[in-house]
């Protein structure tokens, strides 16, 4: 795929932004990188510098073979910081839709000879179905990757986001603001490490032992799925992409696999385990709201950036059975609320 101008990169995204309802104004000349510019929505009006490159494939043979990469090139020798607004970091890639995001709040001194910032394939696919995905590359910083209709999602959650938690960018219909859900504040207070966790009392084993019980139970429904996801074929049902199911399946597994994990240690990872709750009760959530109005939820999301993921779980699951996802939906609320109460209990 041939590499595009700076012109064609920052098109892409201004779209992003404008898709969103913004107002967006240029600030530098044009030609300019970074490019300055103004995004102005109802109350939003922030200041915007971003540095921007083509992203493309890792590399030779020492690197990864799933691994995609931003090269800094383009005179660059650090990263300005904006004045009273925001830098973005970005990538963009026509192949998958999306924008790999890298966190300038890390990288505030001076640049070596062409550095690069990676980022996974499996990342850049999540986040083109369902909006966005985070990264960790490790010693605390995440890499994000972002659909252009979540870019101003981004820009207002960019420090969470960084820090591992995508969940206001994904926000299901443009709902946000505090919630009164205790629920929300103690997965809040886990995934920001707000308080001290204790382990280790016969009531937290317990309940932990619970939680690895719901999950064990919940990856096995879902490892059944794979053989009618293999068996599709041309008779799939075309409003409904294969990357749809597939990539939901993998992101249960994979929010599964990692509390999992955790919960097997002596002192869980609390913020991870509490990652993958939200994630959970994202999905339970979405259920809950497309039984209750499937036809005009259905509605809001084609209008709110064609969440195809959300769209898939309205419907209640089209591939490999009804039944199946009915039954996998059902452990997903089993198991949040298991992982709740453990949470509840540190």
């Amino acid at each position: 795929m041939a590499k595009l101008g700076k012109a064609k990169l920052m098109a892409a995204v201004f779209r992003g932004f404008e898709a969103a309802g913004c107002t967006v104004t240029p600030i530098s000349s044009p030609g300019t990188h970074p490019i300055r510019f103004v995004i102005e929505k109802g109350a939003v009006h922030q200041t915007v510098r971003v540095y921007i490159w083509n992203l493309t494939h890792g590399g030779g043979a020492a690197r990864p073979k799933h691994e995609y990469r931003i090269q800094i090139t383009s005179g660059i020798r650090a990263f300005d910081p904006e004045p009273d607004g925001v830098t973005l970091i970005l990538g963009w890639n026509e192949q998958f839709g999306v924008f790999a995001a890298f966190d300038a709040s890390r990288r505030k001194s001076a640049l070596g000879a062409s550095p690069s910032i990676q980022i996974s394939e499996a990342t850049l696919n999540r986040a083109r179905v369902i909006g966005a995905a985070v990264q960790d590359k490790g010693n605390g910083e995440f890499a994000v990757a972002v659909r252009p209709d979540r870019l101003l999602g981004y820009v207002e959650s960019q420090s969470q986001a960084h820090a591992g938690d995508v969940t206001a960018i994904l926000t299901p219909y443009g709902e946000s603001g505090p919630s009164e859900d205790p629920n929300d504040t103690v997965l809040e207070d886990a995934i920001r490490g707000r308080r001290d966790f204790r382990f280790g009392s016969a009531e937290e084993l317990a309940q932990r032992s619970n939680v690895l019980e719901r999950l064990e139970a919940l990856e096995r429904e879902v490892a059944s799925l794979r053989p009618a996801l293999a068996g599709r074929g041309h008779n799939r049902p075309p409003e409904l992409l294969p990357t749809e199911t597939e990539t939901l399946a993998g992101q249960i597994e994979e929010a599964a696999g990692f509390a999992r994990d955790e919960l097997q240690k002596p002192e869980p990872n609390v913020a991870k385990v509490a990652r993958s709750a939200k994630f959970f009760r994202w999905i339970s959530r979405t259920v809950a709201a497309g039984k209750a109005e499937a036809g005009k939820l259905g509605q809001k999301l084609k209008e709110k950036g064609r969440d195809r993921t959300a769209e898939f779980i309205v419907a209640g699951g089209l591939l490999g059975g009804t039944a199946l996802w009915e039954k996998i939906f059902h452990l997903i609320n089993l198991v949040t609320g298991e992982m709740l109460k453990w949470l509840h209990l540190l």
